[in-house]
């Protein structure tokens, strides 16, 4: 049976062109159908309430099972979702969540961290999600994968509020690019480590660990 992804991307249209292909196109094959669902963007967003509708209704129309993507903002749209009760009433065999470079992310996100010296990143905004709060439950019924790339400045920020790091990470631009590449990674990859917590698997791409970096976070057991 067909296994329906409802793919969620802030922005236009044509992200439906390349959201087959995230992850090394994992979701790309005869075992899956790829359904783009489109919101506002986030300051047309009322506070997340109508994107998080507009997926509730997506899934609501979707027959069988469906997986529920989101890539970047995507997946704050799903957490509002989530704590909203929007998706309550489904079961675990009919629903799972996938998030991609998440800013909730519990580790990591970067709405979970200090906000780092606004010299720094000058005007950019910073809490990009204030949809009533932040992050997942931990006793959602359904399964979660948290996918995030080592040192992605959305989703795996440091927790430490140093200049230093946020200079190296944003103006070096190492961070933004791992952040907007989400194609050429994949769960399969070996370099991966995962830390599980209830029926939420967080896993971190990590081909290259720097020291320097390190200093400035503070993670769970990742193996």
């Amino acid at each position: 049976m067909t296994t329906t992804v409802l793919s969620v991307e802030q922005g236009d249209k044509s992200a439906a062109l390349v959201t087959p292909t995230l992850l090394k196109g994992l979701f790309n094959s005869s075992l899956y159908k790829f359904v783009h669902v489109s919101v506002p963007n986030t300051d047309k967003s009322d506070a997340g309430r109508i994107p998080a509708q507009i997926i509730s209704d997506a899934a609501k129309g979707t027959a069988g099972k469906k997986i529920l993507l989101g890539n970047s903002t995507g997946c704050s749209y799903l957490a509002k979702g989530i704590r909203d009760g929007a998706f309550d009433g489904y079961s675990d065999d009919e629903l799972e969540f996938w998030f991609l470079a998440n800013p909730e992310r519990r580790y990591g996100g970067w709405c979970n961290v200090p906000a780092p010296m606004t010299s720094v990143l000058g005007s950019m905004a910073w809490n990009i999600a204030p949809f009533g709060g932040v992050g997942i439950p931990a006793d959602t019924p359904w399964r979660i994968a948290d996918f995030a790339q080592r040192y992605d400045v959305c989703a795996d920020a440091a927790t430490a509020k140093d200049p230093g790091i946020w200079y190296r990470l944003y103006a070096g631009s190492v961070g933004v690019a791992l952040h907007l590449n989400y194609f050429t990674v994949s769960p399969d990859d070996p370099v991966v480590k995962r830390y599980r917590e209830g029926n939420t698997e967080y896993m971190l791409h990590s081909p290259h660990i720097d020291a320097g970096f390190e200093q400035f976070y503070t993670r769970p057991a990742f193996v």
